[in-house]
């Protein structure tokens, strides 16, 4: 099956921003997505860069951990 969207987060020391953010992609009605989580310390471009060669979706989105996606 292929995955229709790809969104890579990066995070870093920030646990109740994840939670919330990964909560806010849980309540979609869109489910055909993989999320990629880059969660360690570094330059943003250079986690965004290790995140996208990760993908597997036909679109890419990167999120920040800080981000609740509202409902669609």
């Amino acid at each position: 099956m292929d995955i229709k969207a790809s969104l890579v987060i990066c995070s870093y020391e920030r646990p109740e921003s994840l939670k919330r953010c990964l909560a806010s992609i849980e309540k979609q009605t869109f489910k055909d997505y993989e999320i990629i989580l880059c969660e360690e310390e570094g330059r943003l471009v250079e986690l965004k860069d290790k995140g996208w060669r990760k993908a597997k979706g036909e679109l890419l989105l990167w999120v920040d951990d800080d981000i609740e996606v509202v409902n669609n």
